[in-house]
């Protein structure tokens, strides 16, 4: 007897079926003759890959690097035959390399200006002595800027000479020095003569105390302004406090000889602050003025201008 088959449906395609791979070209509404590619949004090239998503058909592209060796590795073949990636054995850093990557001499130099003036305080130099001599150097600097700025061989030529105090940045822009200059005889030119020292000061020892710490701690505190941070601002502060102690409570006091009637703006005699309110203040208006930025202008120039008025205003609004 023989036993009855059950007959096998037919298969049908899966309606979630996975496409092709590789898919061919389609032509769609148009013929061989005047079919544009380009235009027919319903066109796969053999070389993509089509992969299903719950929507939509995204294209995977066929791309492949051709390296995944980095700048710092090289390929090396073993004994047996095997290519390796080896890293390359880098040449160690010497002390020129490593002081300007930290822009050791540019920092030096800024921070030179700030005993430099105390010096000058020191010696009797009226509030002109020093002017004329700033309004001479930023003229100089400007000429400088704009010759080579516009000559690209007078460019190198003095980017060789000076470029070790240079930024990257400035070697084919304006200099941070004539900004420094013309920030210096703006506030010599309209502020009271210890207003415009502790100005000085500020940008010379705050805003290098300022960029030191902030590169060295800044990543770990939090940003109060786009390449400003916490660290970086409360290092200014510290450093406020410290100058307007040092200037006040020691040269003002040692040197006092050296100033006419009325040329310190801040005595404890004509206000209500007392030093330490004063000092603390002054670090503030350092933080503040070292984090600020307007449109973009140099800090050299933004620092010396700002902290003068802020610790004007402030002196003006507590006197007697």
């Amino acid at each position: 007897m023989s036993v009855p088959v059950t007959p096998t449906p037919p298969r049908t395609q899966s309606a979630t079926a996975t496409p092709q791979k590789s898919a061919r070209k389609r032509l769609v509404n148009a013929s061989f003759a005047n079919y544009n590619e380009d235009e027919d949004p319903t066109f796969i090239d053999e070389a993509t890959e089509v992969s299903d998503s719950e929507d939509s058909i995204s294209v995977i592209s066929t791309d492949v690097s051709l390296s995944d060796a980095t700048q710092d590795s090289v390929l090396t073949k073993g004994g047996d035959g095997d290519i390796k990636t080896g890293a390359v054995a880098q040449e160690p850093e010497t002390w020129k390399e490593w002081a300007l990557r930290h822009e050791i001499p540019r920092k030096v130099l800024h921070s030179s200006i700030g005993p430099f003036s105390l010096y000058l305080y020191t010696l009797g130099c009226t509030m002109n002595q020093i002017l004329y001599p700033m309004i001479a150097l930023t003229t100089v600097l400007f000429l400088n800027d704009f010759i080579r700025l516009r000559n690209p061989k007078v460019n190198e030529m003095v980017t060789k000479w000076f470029g070790i105090i240079s930024r990257q940045s400035e070697i084919n822009g304006w200099n941070g020095t004539l900004f420094y200059a013309l920030g210096v005889s703006l506030v010599f030119t309209s502020a009271p003569k210890d207003i415009a020292v502790m100005s000085v000061l500020l940008l010379s020892w705050a805003d290098t105390a300022a960029s030191t710490i902030g590169r060295l701690w800044g990543k770990y505190t939090p940003k109060v302004m786009p390449g400003k941070s916490l660290a970086g601002c409360l290092a200014s502060f510290a450093t406020g406090v410290f100058s307007c102690y040092l200037f006040y409570g020691y040269f003002c006091v040692e040197y006092d000889y050296v100033n006419l009637p009325g040329q310190i703006f801040w005595t404890k005699e004509t206000s209500m602050m007392n030093l330490h309110v004063y000092a603390l203040a002054t670090g503030v208006a350092a933080s503040v003025s070292e984090a600020s930025d307007i449109g973009g202008i140099d800090d050299n120039l933004i620092i010396p201008v700002m902290s003068a008025i802020l610790l004007y205003a402030l002196v003006w609004a507590t006197k007697v």
